[in-house]
């Protein structure tokens, strides 16, 4: 069936790149998602071309809803790669005016767009049809709202540093035994990164995140393993936890015997 071959090539596209704005300024990264993605459509379409809906309520689900959820990535990706090959070097005001420039192509199908977002259905046996020049419309609108999101982004001059800043300071007010059985937790249980990350980056970024000098993290993961309850800090977690878990059950049976 064509939407399941549609659903696999979706699932295989967005279990190999999960982030689509995690590559901002690579150009390879870029270019290989959109290969990626033209092999993925070309065996998507040659399946369509022969393909015959058993009714016009499931020719329109699929051009409508399910086909744009794959096809807007393809236009996304191959814009992008394009305007990055274009960027001069020094031009400070690139994707400002990449953004006025998006708001004037937007104007034209203006009409598409309302239709689009007001969830509307009067012009659907028109538009979306195999037979229709305008079934990728929808296609159309959802890669220029992820183009304008990559746009905002890239136009964002901030470092992380900035951005951080620009934040209410929280420190780390507890033991550095803490941090650095929290810190070693991360680490081991291959939550960053999928454990590609050493222990010494982590308590880098964490620094810099909780205002707080972690002069040696080996040092410091090595006195506590040495210690006899390396794990003290997160069993106080948990019980912590399950004393919460405890009172909003509590909570919940109060609530429920009051009615």
């Amino acid at each position: 069936m064509l939407s399941k071959k549609l659903n696999i090539n979706l699932n295989h596209f967005l279990g190999k790149y999960p982030d689509s704005f995690d590559m901002i300024y690579d150009r390879d990264e870029i270019k290989e998602r959109l290969d990626t993605f033209v092999a993925l459509s070309v065996e998507l379409t040659n399946s369509e071309r022969e393909f015959e809906f058993n009714s016009i309520e499931e020719e329109i689900q699929y051009y409508k809803i399910e086909k744009p959820t794959f096809q807007h990535l393809g236009i996304y990706y191959e814009r992008v790669y394009n305007l990055e090959l274009e960027k001069l070097l020094g031009d400070k005001r690139y994707y400002c005016r990449l953004l006025k420039r998006l708001k004037k192509d937007c104007k034209l199908i203006k009409d598409d767009i309302i239709y689009y977002r007001s969830k509307q259905n009067h012009l659907d046996e028109t538009l979306f049809r195999k037979e229709s020049k305008h079934n990728h419309i929808f296609t159309l609108i959802k890669a220029l709202e992820m183009i304008e999101k990559y746009l905002l982004k890239a136009n964002d001059t901030n470092s992380v540093e900035d951005i951080i800043a620009s934040y209410p300071k929280i420190k780390w007010t507890g033991p550095m035994v803490k941090l650095s059985e929290l810190l070693n937790g991360l680490k081991l249980t291959n939550v960053i990164n999928d454990g590609d990350i050493s222990l010494e980056d982590i308590s880098k970024h964490f620094g810099k995140f909780l205002n707080v000098d972690i002069k040696d993290i080996h040092g410091s993961t090595h006195d506590l393993l040495a210690r006899k309850e390396p794990a003290k800090y997160s069993k106080e977690i948990t019980a912590k936890i399950e004393e919460k878990r405890d009172e909003l059950i509590e909570k919940d049976y109060q609530r429920r015997t009051r009615k």
